[in-house]
C-alpha cells in the first residue's frame, strides 16, 4: 500500500472562486523523496494510442536499417546484429502492447460511462460487448478490425510462448513468430489497419459520450489545504 496523503488547512492559501469555475480532478501520490505530486485524471487510452504510433514510427526507421544490409549470394539478407534485433523487438513489442492496452482502456471507459460491468474475459470479448453499448452492433465488420486481431495474436505469442510461436523453419507460418512479424512489413501494414479501425471507434465513442445525460454533482471543497509531506526542492 502506498503512503497515505496528509494535509492541513492553511488560510493563507485559500482563494475564492466564482460560480461555474472549472474543476480539475487530480490523482495524488506520495514520492518518498520528492514529496506529494498530483496529475490530472486522464483518458489513458489516448496515451496508449500515441505511444503505439511513436513505436510504429521507430519500427519504420529500423526497417530502413534492415534495408541497408547487403543482399548475400543466397539472394537474402542476414540480420545478425544483436543490437538491431533487440531494438526491433523492443519497439515492436511497444507497438503491440500499447495498441492492445488502448483497446482495453477504451472498454473500461465505456464501462464507467454506461454504468455497467463488462462480462467478457478476453480483449476481443470485452471490446465487442463495449461496442454494442455505444451503438456498434458488429465491431468486427468495421474496416481495419482485422489489423487489431492480427496484433492481438502477436501479443498472445509474446506473452504465451510455445514451440510453434518461437520458431518456424519453412513454409508460410513464419508470421506466427512475433520477432519475424515485426521485422517483416506485415507489422506496419497491420498497424495501419488497426489505426483505421481505432480512429473510427474513437469517433463512435466521442459521439456516445456527447449523448450521455448531463448530471449535477455536489462537491464539498476544502480551501487552502497543503501537503504535510517533506518536499525536495528543484535544483537551482
Amino acid at each position: 500500500m502506498g503512503r497515505s496523503t496528509r494535509y492541513r488547512g492553511n488560510p493563507e492559501l485559500a482563494e475564492s472562486h466564482a460560480a461555474g469555475t472549472p474543476v480539475t480532478i487530480v490523482q495524488p501520490l506520495v514520492h518518498s523523496v520528492l514529496g506529494e505530486i498530483t496529475f490530472p485524471k486522464s483518458r489513458l487510452w489516448k496515451l496508449h494510442v500515441i505511444l503505439a504510433i511513436e513505436a510504429c514510427h521507430n519500427l519504420e526507421a529500423l526497417h530502413v536499417e534492415v534495408l541497408k544490409l547487403p543482399v548475400e549470394k543466397t539472394n537474402s539478407r542476414s540480420l545478425r546484429d544483436d543490437d538491431l534485433l533487440k531494438r526491433m523487438y523492443g519497439v515492436g513489442g511497444n507497438m503491440v502492447s500499447n495498441s492492445t492496452r488502448a483497446v482495453q482502456h477504451m472498454a473500461q471507459e465505456i464501462e464507467v460511462d454506461q454504468g455497467v460491468n463488462l462480462t467478457g474475459q478476453t480483449l476481443v470479448e470485452r471490446i465487442k460487448e463495449a461496442a454494442r453499448l455505444i451503438g456498434i452492433e458488429d465491431v468486427a465488420a468495421m474496416p481495419g478490425y482485422d489489423g487489431l486481431i492480427e496484433i492481438v495474436n502477436i501479443r498472445d505469442g509474446i506473452e504465451h510462448p510455445s514451440a510453434s510461436n518461437t520458431y518456424q523453419g519453412g513454409g508460410g507460418r513464419w508470421d506466427e513468430i512475433p520477432l519475424a512479424w515485426m521485422i517483416s512489413d506485415r507489422s506496419l501494414k497491420a498497424f495501419g489497419r488497426f489505426l483505421q479501425w481505432i480512429n473510427a471507434f474513437m469517433d463512435h465513442l466521442d459521439a456516445a459520450r456527447a449523448k450521455l445525460p448531463q448530471q449535477s454533482v455536489q462537491v464539498t471543497v476544502v480551501r487552502g489545504i497543503e501537503s504535510l509531506h517533506q518536499t525536495k526542492k528543484p535544483p537551482q
